[in-house]
């Protein structure tokens, strides 16, 4: 015979009165949320949230998986050009700036003296050249200087 008190099947009262805690996870952080003291509505809007932030994660991990996965190629046909530029004994700097999700990579790679430096020019960076500007300023500040020194 097996004694009612120690039948382990059966709940105890503290047990059986303790609530059910609804919980949601936030992001990819381990950490919850108790929201099992909320309305039904509340929680499900908090559920429809957590549902549509892990969908945005999910899109902005892609995205930047694809990002990568175009830098890497273009990466490696910038050094296959290299290798073969230096074999065939001819010098060769490439250059390249890139913008994407993972924000710019600038990258020079060759076998000349201005690969070696490591620095891009404006140009080289995709910027405006502003040599101009730079000119057409001076000349104004010249003419500006001659003025007040004619009057």
């Amino acid at each position: 015979m097996s004694d009612p008190e120690n039948n382990s099947d059966i709940p105890r009262e503290s047990e059986a009165e303790t609530p059910q805690k609804e919980m949601i996870h936030l992001d990819a952080n381990p950490k919850s949320l108790d929201i099992s003291k909320l309305p039904k509505d509340q929680q499900d809007q908090l559920r429809a949230k957590q549902a549509d932030l892990a969908i945005d994660l999910q899109k902005k991990a892609a995205e930047l998986q694809l990002d990568n996965m175009a830098l890497s190629g273009r990466l490696d046909d910038i050094t296959g050009q290299v290798a073969e530029a230096d074999r065939d004994e001819i010098s060769a700097t490439v250059t390249g700036s890139y913008k994407d999700g993972m924000g710019t990579t600038e990258v020079i790679m060759g076998n000349t003296e201005g690969a070696a430096k490591g620095k891009l020019n404006r140009a080289q960076r995709g910027l405006p050249d502003q040599t101009m500007t730079f000119v057409i300023i001076g000349v104004i500040a010249v003419l500006i200087l001659a003025a007040i020194l004619a009057g």
